[in-house]
């Protein structure tokens, strides 16, 4: 949740006019897949790696609590989907079906040909300073 926090914040600002460019070195994974998707300008390095996957908690409870965990994890997997899909090539459906029960991994490659990224790059000495 600190990480949709994070999210509509840098909405914000880029509302605001903040020109915001993400970049993703070494992994984007979980809450760093949805992170990467904030900015005007997603980047990629060449060799690194964007991975998806449903929500985790951890329940302790009574059936009914488990249940209700439960509802709220695939609400929440549902919503992280739509804000990843809002620019990609996939659809929301598609990404839900390929990131469900299971991590999934991709080149930056892959993530680009998949409209994550809008380029593969690495972080240059004027983008930092923008």
């Amino acid at each position: 949740f600190d990480g949709l926090f994070l999210y509509d914040f840098i909405q914000d600002i880029r509302h605001q006019g903040v020109h915001v460019v993400t970049y993703a070195m070494g992994w984007a994974a979980s809450m760093a897949s949805v992170l990467s998707q904030a900015g005007d300008e997603r980047i990629i390095a060449p060799n690194a790696w964007y991975m998806i996957h449903e929500p985790s908690s951890l329940t302790w409870g009574k059936a009914g609590d488990i249940k209700r965990e439960a509802k709220m994890l695939e609400e929440l997997h549902d919503q992280l989907c739509t804000i990843i899909a809002n620019r990609a090539t996939l659809s929301k459906a598609e990404i839900l079906s390929r990131s469900m029960d299971k991590d999934w991994w991709m080149r930056a490659d892959e993530a680009l040909e998949h409209g994550f990224f809008d380029r593969i790059g690495i972080p240059r000495r004027n983008d930092a300073q923008a």
